[in-house]
């Protein structure tokens, strides 16, 4: 059986965190038949929902997933872009299918990544110093 494909262009905008992207206008689950699995997303402390895909971003192959936020998005990492030769602003195009193998591999965040909220804590109590045993 072929894999549907589903042909767009959008574009890659800077979105949360600092993470570029692509608005997905399509519902995976219905355009691609696909059920979501959990994937380690960049934006995200805890595990995310999302659909395997495999592609080409303006003719350069990919493998990565659409995830769903504010609406169904496409993570464009930066070495993606470097490959395709595009920038934040550019009108690309896309063409995606449903990638059922392969363990999800999550996009490397960029830096900066962490909002000033979920930095790691620190602690207000003062140090604590070691006590000598000698008598």
């Amino acid at each position: 059986m072929m894999a549907k494909k589903v042909r767009f262009e959008a574009e890659l905008i800077m979105g949360h965190k600092n993470i570029a992207a692509v608005l997905v206008p399509f519902a995976p689950e219905r355009a691609l038949g696909t059920k979501p699995v959990l994937v380690d997303a960049p934006y995200s402390r805890k595990p995310q929902e999302a659909h395997l895909v495999e592609g080409t971003l303006d003719g350069t192959p990919f493998e990565g997933w659409i995830g769903k936020r504010w609406g169904h998005f496409l993570i464009i990492d930066q070495a993606l872009r470097k490959r395709a030769g595009v920038a934040i602003g550019d009108l690309v195009e896309l063409v995606v299918s449903a990638r059922r193998r392969g363990a999800p591999a999550p996009p490397a965040p960029a830096s900066g990544t962490r909002s000033p909220s979920r930095a790691r804590p620190r602690s207000s109590a003062p140090a604590r110093r070691a006590r000598s045993r000698a008598r």
